[in-house]
């Protein structure tokens, strides 16, 4: 019988896959820079997940070069910020947005924690400040599309800039559901399926756009 768990991390491979093919897809097709950076994040996603997946499916086990997927993963972070500030730097003038620090310090503080459990230091400094630049920007963009400014359709980018916090909150509760997989194991699986959702929804908003 398949497990919760192994389940979650199929189904994402199948999304991953689909929300590659269909990015790539579009980035041949009309030679937009949000396409070719979605297809670029999307690849890199779905390299780490059957990477971290096949190995799981092989020998039982998470892989003992764990940092190839983190490698994919951390890309993939890298891309989603691209499109955050491809987003942001096309509005002006720009609104306050000191309350985009509030997710830098949720994952500053998480961070510290993550370290004191045992996680290695450079991990969690390269992926929390990755993420923490995710929801800041994510924030950011929300404030400003609430603001009135830019030339994106502001209800568009507004939702592509709250699939991106919805994606940061994910991530973070992901990271800290697997600290206590033994107490709760059904968090991670819920988190994992609410990671993979807002990545699907941030396609839709993008299509739905298409204005990078």
């Amino acid at each position: 019988m398949i497990g919760p768990e192994v389940l979650s991390e199929n189904i994402a491979i199948v999304i991953y896959a689909l929300c590659f093919a269909f990015s790539l897809m579009r980035a041949f097709k009309l030679h937009t820079k949000l396409w070719v950076i979605l297809a670029f994040g999307y690849g890199c996603n779905l390299f780490a997940q059957l990477y971290w997946t096949g190995f799981m499916a092989v020998y039982g086990e998470t892989p003992r070069y764990f940092y190839i997927a983190d490698i994919g993963w951390a890309a993939q972070f890298l891309f989603i910020i691209m499109l955050l500030v491809e987003c942001n730097i096309k509005r002006a003038p720009k609104p306050p947005f000191s309350a985009a620090w509030a997710p830098v310090v949720v994952s500053a503080f998480l961070c510290v924690y993550y370290i004191y459990i045992g996680s290695s230091v450079v991990y969690c400094l390269v992926d929390n400040g990755l993420i923490a630049a995710i929801g800041f920007f994510a924030v950011k963009g929300l404030a400003e599309a609430s603001g009135g400014h830019g030339k994106i359709p502001l209800s568009q980018n507004r939702i592509f800039a709250g699939m991106c916090l919805a994606f940061y909150v994910a991530e973070l509760g992901l990271w800290t559901a697997s600290c206590f997989s033994e107490e709760a194991p059904m968090a991670y699986v819920l988190f994992d399926y609410a990671l993979f959702a807002s990545q699907a929804a941030m396609l839709v908003c993008a299509w739905r756009s298409e204005d990078i």
